[in-house]
């Protein structure tokens, strides 16, 4: 999916691309547990998750009683780099350096 949006949106090169969650499942399929992935992707070094602000590592949407937020969808782009690595290699790198 992020692939396909950087080809059809050159523009969002340095921004990042998105879909919202009712796009995501329409036109890729791609539901809310299959989207939590993106987490072991960005371990794996393929993509790229520019992070919010107003959003806790885990996602979560960080309220602030005097404040309204609107959250905003990730904006991702893909790492070329990590294609041209080894994929099992890259993996069992990335679970050896988890906790627990």
């Amino acid at each position: 999916m992020i692939l396909d949006l950087q080809i059809r949106h050159p523009e969002a090169a340095s921004t990042g691309v998105f879909k919202v969650a009712s796009q995501r499942v329409d036109r890729y399929g791609i539901r809310r547990d299959v989207y939590a992935t993106h987490r072991q992707l960005a371990g794996y070094g393929l993509i790229r998750r520019a992070d919010d602000p107003n959003r806790s590592p885990d996602g979560r949407v960080l309220r602030r009683s005097s404040q309204r937020y609107t959250s905003q969808p990730y904006r991702f782009t893909t790492l070329n780099d990590g294609f041209d690595r080894p994929a099992l290699t890259t993996v069992t790198a990335h679970l050896l350096s988890q906790p627990g």
